[in-house]
């Protein structure tokens, strides 16, 4: 395996999209909160940008308040049709305003809307209730909403990258690159199945 463990995932991404695998880039984030119980979600990873896994969320939500809280991160990444599977964990920071505004004002106007409108993992009275408040956003913003405060990037600067490819009888092939720090060179081992 090559030294450099953000390029084989980014190699295995761009199979995966070629493939038409849905959802390709649909990794499961896992974060901790107090009690350091772990909680699992599914988020879209946006881009690899620097050797940086970025995704993008409300951050008053949940997960936000635990990435604050610990400052870490773990995704997993499986796709059954080329069974392959992908282990990733490291710290987590914010991108920076430009590279979250960018994103913005890419995604389609209703997801933008809806960024501004929903008070993300808090309780609402009714679904009507935030169809209501995005029809407000859609009134006040037109087809120019701006990103909220609330609303953007973070990267999650590896220190652990685990890929898992499928073998007959069960003998799989576990290749796991690690560093102590972002600046440290990858270390590699092969692991036993």
């Amino acid at each position: 395996m090559a030294s450099d463990p953000v390029q084989h995932v980014k190699n295995y991404l761009r199979e995966a999209q070629r493939r038409g695998i849905p959802e390709h880039n649909a990794i499961a984030l896992a974060t901790t909160g107090e009690g350091e119980i772990p909680n699992v979600r599914i988020v879209l990873l946006k881009d690899i940008r620097d050797g940086q896994f970025v995704f993008y969320t409300n951050y008053t939500s949940v997960k936000a308040m635990e990435i604050l809280s610990g400052n870490g991160a773990a995704f997993v990444i499986f796709w059954a049709r080329m069974q392959v599977q992908i282990r990733v964990r490291g710290t987590v920071e914010t991108v920076e305003s430009r590279v979250s505004d960018a994103y913005f004002e890419s995604r389609s106007l209703l997801s933008r809307y809806g960024a501004i409108a929903s008070p993300q993992s808090q309780v609402i009275r009714t679904r009507d209730d935030l169809l209501d408040r995005v029809e407000a956003v859609a009134g006040k913003y037109g087809d120019k909403p701006p990103r909220p405060p609330h609303w953007g990037g973070y990267r999650i600067l590896p220190l652990a990258i685990e890929i898992w490819q499928a073998g007959e009888g069960r003998l799989h092939t576990r290749n796991r690159w690690s560093r102590p720090d972002a600046d440290s060179p990858w270390e590699s081992v092969l692991l036993a199945p």
